[in-house]
């Protein structure tokens, strides 16, 4: 059963936040529904604030992660803000992904994820535009 986010389709991304519940390797469903948008939106970005978001996870489970994230989100930029414990401090995940294909980070903040996505929160594109 997929978790219930909140995807919300920004200026030229998807922004899902992630419900604050424990993620374990059997919960890879929680991402398909931004993916989906994304695509159906003909945007290739997704901003995944999983701040929320607790849990623990083994190296194995890392790596089955971040082999199915990668080819889940093949075509797309994605960048995940995760706290830790579920952010590894050596981006094990990561590494897995980009190695695999993906076009993905994970970072610890809002702002390092708008920066290397490269866009901007919509209240403050639409402000930007007003000159």
């Amino acid at each position: 059963m997929a978790e219930r986010q909140e995807i919300t389709i920004e200026p030229g991304f998807i922004c899902a936040v992630l419900p604050a519940t424990t993620y374990t390797s059997s919960k890879q469903d929680v991402f398909t529904r931004a993916a989906d948008a994304a695509r159906n939106a003909g945007v290739s970005k997704i901003l995944y604030d999983a701040r929320n978001a607790t849990g623990h996870l083994s190296t194995l489970e890392r790596f089955d992660y971040a082999s199915r994230i990668a080819e889940q989100f093949r075509g797309l930029k994605v960048a995940f803000v995760v706290n830790k414990p579920l952010r590894d401090p050596n981006l094990f995940g990561e590494t897995v992904a980009v190695n695999r294909g993906g076009n993905i980070r994970v970072l610890s903040t809002i702002a390092e994820a708008y920066d290397w996505l490269g866009v901007k929160p919509a209240n403050e594109a639409s402000a930007g535009d007003g000159h």
